[in-house]
Parts: C-alpha cells; sequence; structure tokens
C-alpha cells in the first residue's frame, strides 16, 4: 500500500473507532496562531487506557528495561543488539539512516565508539525505594507541584455576572473557558506518562538489576531505546531510578560532591562550589524534615528539580547518619556550561567565547546567560532613538534577566534563528506572567515589544560570541556547496574516535489527500523524498550535526577513559549514567571521573585533532575542482590553549 491509503484506511478506522464508543471528540484548537482541528481522546477513553495499562502490562508492545545486561553491540554487527527476545522487533545500532549506510558501517572498525555504548547500557540499574509512592501521592493530591500535571479535568469557571450579554465580561469568560479547555487538552498525554511512569516502577521496584539499551542517531546521540522510564526522562522519571551497585563515600572530596549535587537539584547551581557545599550544610533541617516526611512536607517541591532533590534528601540524611563508608547509591550528574557553546569555542581556538562558557584557567564562574542578559539591558538603558525609549522604559522596569535570555542563546549553536529568539524571550515573559508578574506592555498587543527585546537579546548574543557565529556561516556554506555540487551526495565526516556521521536532508515533494472524517472534509498533506539534496535544510542543519556529533565523541572518550583507570582506581567497576551534556557516575568516583575522564576527553578531542580543517578536508573531497574554488578556507583559529581547562571547576559542574 502508498502512503496515501494507509493514511486513508487510517482516517476512516479513526472515524469508527469514535463513532462507535464515544470515547473521541474533535476541538478545534489555536496553536502558532493558527486553527485546526485535532482528535482529542475523553476523560472515559484516559481511564480505560489507564486500567488496561495495568491489565495488560505483557502484551504491551513497547521495549521495556531488560532485567539481564544487553546483547553487546559489535564491529561488523550493527543490527539486533540490545534485546535477546524473539518478541520485539530487531533495530539498528544507528536509527534515521538508510540501510546501505548502514551495510558500509560494518565494514568500519568501530570498536572504539562501541566499548563505550556498550559500557554504558550495562550499568544496571534498580528502582529507588519510596519514590514511585512518593510520585503517585503527589499526582493523586490533584495539584500542580514538582512540575506535574492535574491528575483530574480541571472544572469550567462558573459564569460570572453578565456573560450572557455582549461585551468584555462575555468576552473573557470565554477566553477564560478557552485557556481551561486547552489546559486540559495539553494535559492528557502528561498524564498518561506519569501513569505510565508509576506502573513500570512497580513492575520492576523488586528486579535487582535493571539495563536500559541504546540506540544512537545518526549524529552518534545516545539514547534509550525503553520508552517512559529511562535514565534521560524528565525530571521525576530519573528520581525513579539509581544504580544497583552502591560505591562507599570514603572521603571529605566525595562527600563534599554529595552536598554539591543536592544544591543543583534545588537551584543553586549558579553558585561556587564551596557555596553550593555550605549551602547544603546550612539548610539541613530543612533536608533532614522533608526526608523524613516527604509525603506531608511538601518544602521539597519548591526544587528546580523537586523529585531528584527529594531522592537525594533521603540519601543526604542517611550519610549524615552513617558518615564516611556509607554506602551510596545516588547517580551524580554534572553538567556542561552551554556545551554547544563550549565546542565552538575550542574548535574555533576562542579565548573570547571560551572565556564566557568555563573553559579558561579562572576560578571565576562565568554565565554566558547572565552576560547576555547584561548586555542586553546596558543596550537598551542607552537607547536614544525617541519611538523605542517606551519599550526600552518596559523592558528595564520589567526586568529581562538571565531566563528570558537563556533558550535563545543555548540554540545559536544549533541553528537558531531570530524567530526562534523572538519564541523564547516571549514564552519567558509569558511564564513570569502566569505567576502573578503584570505583563510589561499590559493588555496592549506585544508583538513590537517582543521584537525590540529580542533584537537586543540577539545583537548580545552577536557580540559575545562572535567567531562561533563565523564558524557557523562557514559550516554552512559548506553544506550547501555539497548539496548542489553537479554530482551530489550526502555530507559524510568523522568524529575524533572514528564514528561516521552522514547528514542527508533530501527534497520532498507534497502530495495533497481530500478525505472524510466524522462528516466534515479534510485535506491533508504526505510528504515523499525525492532523490534530490535540499540546500536549504542540507545548510541549516549543519551546525547543530557537527556540535552534536562532537558532544557525542567527547561523551564515548570519557567512559573510554574511565574503563581505562578502573582497575588503577580499585574501587570496581564504574557505571555511568549519561545525558548528552550530563554526565552521570557514583559520588565515589566523581572526584577522578571529572579530572582524570571528562576534561582529558575534551582536551584530546580538540588538541590531538584539528576537527574544523579535518571537516575541510572531508568536503573538499566531495566537491569538485570547481566547487572547491568557491569554497573559502575554514576560519582562522585563535590562540586559546585548550589545556587551560583542566584548572577550571566550572567546566562541568
Amino acid at each position: 500500500w502508498d502512503k496515501k491509503d494507509c493514511l486513508q484506511l487510517g482516517v476512516k478506522l479513526t472515524e469508527m473507532f469514535g463513532l462507535s464508543t464515544g470515547m473521541t471528540t474533535m476541538p478545534l484548537v489555536s496553536e502558532n496562531r493558527r486553527r485546526r482541528r485535532i482528535v482529542q481522546a475523553t476523560p472515559a477513553m484516559i481511564e480505560k487506557i489507564s486500567q488496561r495499562i495495568k491489565n495488560n502490562e505483557d502484551v504491551f508492545t513497547v521495549y521495556l528495561p531488560m532485567v539481564a545486561p544487553p546483547k553487546p553491540w559489535r564491529n561488523g554487527d550493527l543490527f539486533g543488539g540490545g534485546y535477546y527476545t524473539n518478541h520485539i522487533s530487531a533495530y539498528p545500532l544507528i536509527k534515521g539512516v538508510k540501510r546501505n549506510f548502514l551495510e558500509e558501517l560494518s565494514n568500519m572498525d568501530l570498536e572504539r565508539p562501541l566499548a563505550a555504548i556498550n559500557a554504558i547500557q550495562e550499568t544496571p540499574y534498580r528502582i529507588s525505594p519510596a519514590m514511585p509512592e512518593i510520585l503517585e501521592h503527589v499526582f493523586d493530591m490533584n495539584r500542580e507541584l514538582a512540575g506535574l500535571p492535574l491528575s483530574d479535568i480541571e472544572p469550567i469557571p462558573e459564569a460570572p455576572e453578565g456573560a450572557d450579554e455582549a461585551g468584555e465580561v462575555k468576552n473573557q469568560y470565554r477566553r477564560d473557558c478557552y485557556y481551561v479547555h486547552d489546559r486540559n487538552r495539553r494535559r492528557i498525554s502528561k498524564r498518561l506518562m506519569v501513569a505510565r511512569v508509576v506502573h513500570l516502577a512497580k513492575k520492576f521496584e523488586d528486579k535487582p538489576e535493571i539495563y536500559f539499551p541504546m540506540q544512537s542517531d545518526s549524529r552518534w546521540r545516545l539514547y534509550p531505546v525503553p520508552t517512559y522510564l529511562n535514565p534521560q526522562g524528565p525530571d521525576f522519571v530519573k528520581a525513579m531510578l539509581e544504580f544497583a551497585q552502591g560505591k562507599a563515600i570514603e572521603t571529605d572530596e566525595q562527600a563534599a560532591w554529595l552536598a554539591i549535587i543536592g544544591a543543583n537539584h534545588f537551584g543553586m547551581d549558579k553558585l561556587p562550589l564551596q557555596d553550593r557545599a555550605d549551602w547544603t550544610v546550612e539548610n539541613q533541617d530543612m533536608i533532614f524534615e522533608v526526608a523524613a516526611d516527604p509525603l506531608n512536607d511538601l518544602r521539597w517541591c519548591e526544587a528546580d528539580e523537586p523529585f531528584q532533590f527529594i531522592r537525594w534528601a533521603m540519601e543526604w540524611s542517611q550519610f549524615c547518619q552513617q558518615g564516611l563508608g556509607f554506602v551510596s547509591h545516588l547517580p551524580a550528574n554534572v553538567d556542561a556550561t552551554c556545551s554547544g557553546m563550549q565546542i565552538f569555542s575550542a574548535a574555533m581556538r576562542d579565548r573570547e567565547g571560551a572565556t564566557h562558557v568555563n573553559l579558561t584557567d579562572t576560578d571565576q564562574r562565568m554565565d554566558i546567560y547572565q552576560r547576555v542578559a547584561d548586555l542586553s539591558n546596558e543596550a537598551m538603558a542607552n537607547e536614544t532613538d525617541p519611538e523605542k525609549i517606551p519599550l526600552a522604559k518596559a523592558a528595564l522596569e520589567f526586568g529581562i534577566g538571565r531566563k528570558e535570555c537563556k533558550r535563545p542563546t543555548m540554540v545559536v549553536p544549533y541553528s537558531g534563528t531570530f524567530h526562534a529568539c523572538m519564541k523564547y524571550v516571549r514564552d519567558g515573559i509569558n511564564e513570569r506572567v502566569e505567576k502573578g508578574e503584570t505583563h510589561p506592555m499590559g493588555d496592549e498587543k506585544d508583538g513590537p515589544f517582543i521584537s525590540y527585546v529580542a533584537g537586543h537579546v540577539w545583537k548580545a548574543i552577536d557580540d559575545t560570541i562572535p567567531a562561533a557565529r563565523g564558524c557557523m556561516k562557514w559550516l554552512q556554506t559548506a553544506s550547501r556547496l555539497v548539496s548542489k555540487s553537479e554530482k551530489p551526495i550526502p555530507l559524510i565526516w568523522y568524529t575524533p574516535d572514528g564514528a561516521p556521521v552522514q547528514q542527508a536532508r533530501y527534497e520532498q515533494t507534497t502530495q495533497r489527500v481530500q478525505t472524510f472524517l466524522d462528516g466534515v472534509v479534510f485535506k491533508l498533506d504526505l510528504h515523499h523524498d525525492t532523490d534530490q539534496l535540499d540546500q536549504r535544510r542540507m545548510a541549516s542543519s549543519v551546525a547543530p550535526n557537527w556540535v552534536h556529533s562532537l558532544d557525542g565523541c567527547i561523551l564515548r572518550e570519557a567512559v573510554n577513559n574511565a574503563l581505562a583507570i578502573e582497575d588503577e582506581l580499585g574501587r570496581g567497576r564504574m557505571y555511568f549514567n549519561m545525558i548528552h551534556d550530563s554526565y552521570g557516575v557514583h559520588c565515589a568516583d566523581l572526584p577522578d571521573f571529572l579530572d582524570r575522564c571528562i576534561k582529558p576527553a575534551f582536551v584530546s578531542v580538540f588538541r590531538d585533532h584539528d576537527v574544523l580543517g579535518d571537516f575541510e578536508c572531508e568536503v573538499r573531497a566531495l566537491l569538485s575542482e570547481k566547487d572547491n574554488e568557491k569554497l573559502d578556507a575554514a576560519p582562522v583559529r585563535g590562540d586559546f590553549q585548550i589545556e587551560e581547562v583542566i584548572q577550571n571547576d566550572f567546566f562541568f559542574s
């Protein structure tokens, strides 16, 4: 069957299901200023699904955690690793690539990247005691606490006096009702996810060890195959899992890191390391009290990562009772400082950018997001255009801070656009308004205001990381030349540990299909790949794909460094809780992992390899002589010495 036949059958089955069960509705919703009709589950259907999850757990066709170490991936065999059972479909190590590329990889030596991937998926976890009960209890309270949705439908507000007459009261009441309907619609999938996580946590809580087989995307970024319950889930999911094998905390340095991890979970991760440890000691009474009675003392819900914080609080309480020698099972994760910008700054040897993302030899913690906010506010404070002075005044009175500037800055290395910058600035302002602050423009349209503020944020980013901007433009030019060459082929490059990355974005044709659903005519679009590379998509994808391929390489090299020193450390195997640019091990291993694994991995990737020069060579090999002349040399690198990162305490923290 072709896609059109499948689409029309799917629409018909959807209609039959709704008519025969009454368990779906078709509301008209607005998203991004566009109205569209969606198929939505009713409360009765949600309840039915939740009950079926409990009654039919063994026939759910989803990938679940394993209770034995996964089947390792091996050179020459990149299909069918992970699970041993035949009851689920085999899958390739790399998703999102064509079969012929996967077959080519089977002829390559991938021993080093595969060793790291196997070590990560062979890490045994277990369900954290008490955490499933805490999650279920807070969810059943039907309050939007700790990032959880309401467990029941939010009721429609009662109509105020005058709501049945034309005018502002009626219009406001209609808006209020719409927002309630919209919030209820958005909570449906979140409620199902919470129910599924609770169910899976209880299903596996008596297993001494569970494992999460891994799969990579085309950039060699790693993801757990099991859905819902896995180490890369949201806060309430991560808190369900801990290392099955514990390790004793034996030194004051290891204990200090346990204290720092708790401060990080609460939201104190902007402080110097010693101040974070001090915060834990100063708040010890609160920590002990919430750990002793988490179902009633809900102060832990105020944390940035509430469920991970309460999980840590119980661990800290036990450590304080037992002292050194306490066996900890807690994954202790440390995060990079804007990893995309770190990679661009290191590749360009750019001291300016490196300074703002904690790569240089300094004892001062730098915050690139606050830097962008400061530059933005400084520029608005000096506004001289009479028409824009009111906008600047409104922005300064409201206070454009770190939070509004974080998302726009984070997405720049991944080909973020000014349109995205405006969206994230608006989202940041609206989040504060929803919490009770007055919108800087009141009831007026905020379009000009958002555009004005985002313009200053965008320029501040440019002023902070000019070298990274130049590098991104060069990458886009190179990719565009490859895709429009006389014989265009997918763009291929190699990471420093030998993993080949293929980028192939093809032009698409669109087929309009007219069909009917519940008596209403719908016109749906089907997209089909052609054999021609899409120059625009190839150019916009190359910077994020290149960065992601390098951050995946740094992660794998850190793991391989750890495997090389395990015997020397004498603490047994090292276990890994890895989430892209957040690396976790036991607190007992964390000091060594930071200084002898993560930092050396970063240094070796950028000191022992000219990653930008290597990319240029690989691109030029794909271009004709004529196209090579059109490509300028890769941007000139600066004089920043990568080894400085060894002395920086905030590189990963």
